[in-house]
């Protein structure tokens, strides 16, 4: 089953919206938005607010899908209490974050690394899993030092992989339940200004494939 993203648009006076699904420039033309859209494949969506004045800015937005996107998810281990967000939902969201860490869509780990369980609902082929990180180390946010992974088709039976950078490819195997163990730096460098502290882990998004 493939799940679905629903795209809402709104604006403070209810304005006349426009958009496009397809990456083109949107305007008076363009579909008009009337209800909740769903999705279930990569899109770049571009949107105008219509107004007697004239057209608003563009607003524009990407959802990415893999295997994992809108499947439930776990989080198995307590998330930086000040970047929580939305749980584990914001890995499986499609959407990528930005240099804004207060953006909703990072889940950071400090100290501890980052392990989560998902859920595809059913067997299926899968050949990859990949955690989307920030790198920033001035602010001591490091990248993953390595990735776990294991998968089960019955929630028994696990077959382990691991790969010293952010994605772990192997031959295809039928999975249902991916444990993804993100590995974090365990203290900043001797380099850095603040040396033997704990370092940061940003994960915005997580993929199977």
């Amino acid at each position: 089953m493939k799940e679905k993203a629903k795209i809402a648009f709104q604006t403070f006076d209810d304005a006349e919206i426009h958009y496009t699904l397809d990456g083109s420039v949107p305007d008076v033309q363009s579909p008009l938005y009337t209800d909740t859209i769903q999705v279930d494949k990569d899109v770049i969506i571009q949107a105008i607010a219509v107004r007697p004045q004239g057209t608003s800015q563009i607003s524009k937005e990407e959802i990415h899908f893999n295997a994992a996107t809108m499947k439930p998810v776990t989080l198995n281990t307590i998330p930086h209490k000040s970047y929580t967000f939305k749980g584990g939902s914001t890995l499986i969201d499609g959407l990528y974050g930005d240099m804004n860490y207060r953006s909703g869509r990072w889940i950071v780990s400090t100290g501890t690394d980052m392990n989560v369980t998902l859920d595809l609902l059913e067997p299926k082929e899968v050949s990859s899993v990949f955690v989307n990180t920030m790198l920033n180390t001035g602010d001591a946010i490091f990248g993953t030092t390595g990735l776990k992974v294991e998968v089960s088709e019955d929630g028994k039976k696990e077959l382990k992989m691991q790969s010293r950078k952010d994605s772990v490819s192997f031959d295809k195997v039928k999975a249902r339940y991916i444990k993804i163990i993100a590995e974090v730096t365990p203290k900043l460098p001797a380099w850095h200004s603040m040396p033997g502290e704990k370092a940061f882990l940003f994960v915005d998004e997580i993929g199977v494939e």
